[in-house]
């Protein structure tokens, strides 16, 4: 078997749709596509998540960092049919970069609320999301890169108690990540903790947290919380199930390998 072939093995057993169902579903709908190098780089990109085997766990991924256009970044790359992204009073799309807002009105909405029933990789105790970051969110301007509500986002890299995930306030506290900047999140695994994923690809320290139930009904959101907006530049976002040590590893490295080619 071909690794070509043993990757397509791994697609279809693993859930996912493959990145040319992403190209299809863009070009019926008119939307302009990446250049053809980096349709390559993506699809490379999209084997490696598949093969690490953190596609399965998602219920959306978006990489909005393209050099196609501002439409195409907006698709769901697990199923482009589901969650499409929509951009809310025109934040701005940058090629290779991705989206920012204007720290006034504009937000990206992921269109993913996690108390819908097509929701079925996140859960209470088996979550993760988080996003891509070209700045550093312990700066005012681009604190809240995403969040959901009060019990589901991500406030700063810094200690904090506004870095939740599905729960009501972490009794203890540690920095997501080593720096600000990349690919960083939260993921949790059970009903007592969680941890900060950090873009060096290790976990932070355990925080723990008590155990809500997730029926605070809303979308995922990026740069804004409830009426508070933010101006950091996102380039990817997911959300999804439980990511274990060595899954968020593999993933650091394989987003960090796309990153490089732009």
């Amino acid at each position: 078997m071909t690794n070509e072939q043993y990757l397509n093995f791994l697609l279809m057993v693993g859930g996912g749709s493959k990145y040319q169902n992403v190209l299809n579903q863009a070009t019926a709908d008119g939307a302009p596509l990446p250049s053809e190098g980096q349709q390559a780089n993506q699809k490379t990109l999209f084997h490696s998540l598949v093969s690490i085997g953190v596609m399965d766990k998602f219920d959306a991924f978006w990489c909005f960092a393209n050099d196609g256009s501002s439409d195409f970044a907006t698709y769901n790359w697990k199923n482009p049919s589901t969650f499409k992204a929509d951009v809310t009073t025109s934040p701005t799309f940058t090629s290779d970069i991705g989206f920012n807002g204007n720290g006034t009105s504009s937000y990206v909405d992921l269109n993913i609320d996690p108390t819908d029933s097509s929701v079925t990789k996140y859960t209470r105790d088996d979550a993760s999301f988080g996003v891509y970051s070209w700045d550093d969110i312990d700066t005012a301007a681009y604190n809240y890169p995403i969040s959901q509500e009060t019990r589901i986002r991500i406030f700063q890299n810094s200690a904090s108690t506004n870095n939740r995930i599905n729960s009501a306030a972490p009794t203890s506290t540690t920095a997501i990540s080593t720096s600000g900047t990349g690919l960083i999140g939260l993921t949790r695994g059970d009903a007592s903790e969680f941890y900060g994923l950090s873009s060096d690809g290790n976990y932070s320290s355990a925080m723990a947290a008590d155990s809500v139930v997730v029926n605070q009904s809303g979308n995922f959101v990026l740069n804004k919380f409830d009426t508070t907006f933010k101006s950091g530049r996102i380039g990817m976002a997911w959300v999804g199930g439980h990511l274990t040590a060595t899954e968020w590893s593999d993933f650091v490295t394989a987003v960090n390998t796309y990153i490089n080619t732009l």
